[in-house]
């Protein structure tokens, strides 16, 4: 029997939290929401997810809860995603947060068969 994996969401566009319920509700897979950083890293520390994905322009920085969350388990998997601000339009945030250890980075908008990939892959889970 296949265990139940977590994912914690992370996004203050109530558009893409429940973009991201409807693409991993699948069986074996329970996804908790925050619209906050500051707020998910409690959910974080209480619920333990398996991976977490979080935007990174939000009242709260979604680098900052990637740090956090990095400097507590380095072996918790941290999918960032950005919709783009600044002269860059984010991609220069996405490298940042590379180099502070996520395990993946996607630009919004999200093609959905990418990001099931990459979660699949980095859970170790079958295609869901």
């Amino acid at each position: 029997m296949v265990m139940e994996k977590t994912i914690l969401v992370v996004d203050d566009d109530p558009f893409y939290l429940d973009f991201f319920k409807q693409l991993f509700k699948k069986p074996n897979y329970a996804i908790l929401t925050s619209n906050d950083g500051h707020f998910a890293y409690e959910i974080y520390q209480a619920r333990q997810p398996d991976l977490v994905i979080t935007d990174v322009f939000m009242l709260s920085n979604g680098i900052e809860l990637l740090s956090r969350i990095k400097n507590d388990n380095k072996t918790t998997p941290v999918v960032i995603i950005s919709g783009g601000l600044g002269k860059d339009n984010g991609y220069e945030t996405l490298e940042m947060a590379k180099g502070l250890g996520a395990d993946a980075c996607f630009h919004k908008p999200i093609e959905p068969a990418e990001i099931v990939d990459s979660v699949t892959s980095l859970l170790g889970n079958q295609a869901i």
